[in-house]
């Protein structure tokens, strides 16, 4: 679940942090890179059994409307389907999951005031949801996704929740979003729901990328930022940004560390966390560099690729 464009922004925060934060030493920063992404996989965990929080929330809330003098019978419809559908089957019936979720992610009232607003804003909707035909499975799956679409990926809320919990998950959500879509693309009744849900990395050598990419950077960080000034040419280097340094710094990092990924590759990367984390002149900037710098380098023979 883990990629590389996940470990790249970690490390690039991580890297950050660290020469911001004086005497955390190397083998902080690559504590924290590991807690960083180890949040990462349990906000992932957290996302895909947000059906399950929504069934408990739904079981506490049909309580109270079944107390009602002239309940609302379509609330009550819609809210035994949420408690009892065949996704939160499927999620309620791995204990192992559960269990693993719980110990991931601890909710605090923020979190469950967030999944009431949720299970409200499913309520405003019932004339829509109740078309659904929630017996049938690949149905409600879809239903199921879309509501992450909808309710979650854009929620201004939740990510503030998340910065609220930890500040190295506010980038997050887009990504693991993704992997959570793919939950649910390929959803199946007949398997375990842990079984479906993907591994903290693909290999041990992505789990090795992250820590090995900011060592690098770091015991090599005066004497690539002393290269790369060589490069700015009609730039004052004391005007560059501290955010650009760094990703020019990661990026030739990579690029001598890792020689066989294709600098291309290398290139696209930073230049999109450029695009994110900087402006779009230093988006230029970069991009001028690095083709220099690149093109230097593979002359030199100390770095493969096309």
């Amino acid at each position: 679940m883990i990629n590389r464009l996940l470990i790249r922004i970690k490390v690039l925060q991580v890297l950050y942090n660290y020469y911001q934060v004086k005497h955390i030493g190397i083998p902080g920063a690559i504590g924290l890179l590991r807690y960083a992404l180890d949040q990462s996989y349990n906000l992932y965990l957290y996302l895909t059994g947000l059906p399950y929080d929504l069934k408990e929330a739904a079981a506490f809330r049909l309580a109270k409307e079944e107390d009602k003098f002239g309940k609302d019978e379509s609330v009550v419809k819609l809210l035994n389907h949420i408690i009892d559908n065949p996704v939160t089957q499927v999620i309620g019936s791995d204990l192992d999951y559960i269990q693993a979720r719980e110990q991931a992610f601890t909710p605090n009232h923020s979190v469950e005031d967030f999944i009431k607003k949720l299970l409200n804003t499913l309520i405003d909707q019932r004339e829509e949801l109740l078309q659904i035909n929630w017996d049938n499975f690949d149905e409600v799956k879809k239903a199921w996704r879309a509501f992450y679409g909808e309710h979650i990926l854009q929620s201004d809320l939740f990510a503030d929740i998340l910065e609220e919990t930890d500040t190295f998950r506010n980038d997050d959500i887009a990504i693991v979003f993704t992997f959570v879509t793919k939950v649910y693309n390929g959803l199946s009744e007949k398997k375990a729901y842990s079984e479906q849900l993907r591994p903290p990395y693909a290999s041990e050598d992505d789990e090795d990328f992250g820590p090995t990419l900011l060592e690098h950077a770091i015991v090599h960080g005066e004497e690539y930022r002393e290269l790369l000034s060589k490069y700015f040419k009609n730039w004052d280097k004391e005007r560059v940004s501290e955010i650009d340094y760094i990703i020019l710094q990661l990026a030739v990092s990579e690029a001598i560390k890792f020689p066989t990924i294709d600098t291309s590759i290398i290139l696209n990367e930073y230049l999109n966390l450029a695009h994110y984390y900087s402006s779009e002149i230093s988006h230029t900037f970069i991009n001028g560099i690095l083709h220099e710098l690149f093109t230097d380098l593979k002359n030199e023979g100390k770095i493969l690729g096309n």
